[in-house]
């Protein structure tokens, strides 16, 4: 981690995949294993939304990616410690970074920590230790880790959340 002069990390669901990978297990489950879904629908009304990402974790099947961004990943790499930011299940993100050798490493959720929002920043503020890094995402929900990020990606932007993010006064760049 040294060697790298900065740290870029990169939300899962709807920046790296076009989709969110809870919805792409939940329409698998309906499908081919619909008892299992009565299984996350329990988890997520009683053991929480941690858990039930957990459950969905190990059905998420990844197909529809983003090469726009995935091509920027490549180019920076040797330069960037890159890390997936998910708040999708640590299975999921495991099976992103082996697939995807774009990936230095990742956070995501567990059964117990659920990987978004304050949650996510907190992580990535003691992973930097202070450092700069750009974090690249695609919603609103997004905001307070773009708002700590030293240089923001964003993902198919709508018009009104582009003029919002340009006037942080950081760079911004659209995939």
């Amino acid at each position: 981690m040294n060697d790298k002069k900065y740290f870029i990390f990169v939300d899962l669901d709807g920046t790296l995949i076009k989709k969110d990978s809870s919805f792409i297990a939940l329409k698998y489950l309906f499908k081919r294993r619909p008892w299992l879904a009565i299984k996350v629908a329990f988890n997520y009304f009683v053991l929480g939304e941690s858990w039930s990402k957990f459950t969905l974790g190990g059905i998420s099947r990844f197909l529809l990616e983003n090469s726009a961004l995935l091509s920027y990943l490549g180019s920076v790499k040797e330069n960037a410690h890159i890390i997936l930011a998910t708040g999708a299940s640590f299975k999921v993100a495991r099976r992103v970074v082996k697939n995807y050798k774009v990936f230095d490493s990742f956070i995501a959720s567990t059964k117990t920590f659920n990987c978004v929002g304050q949650n996510k920043l907190d992580k990535i503020k003691s992973l930097v230790g202070g450092e700069p890094f750009m974090y690249i995402a695609n919603h609103w929900h997004d905001w307070p880790v773009w708002s700590q990020a030293n240089k923001i990606g964003v993902v198919e932007p709508s018009k009104v959340m582009l003029n919002f993010l340009n006037k942080s006064g950081k760079q911004v760049l659209i995939f």
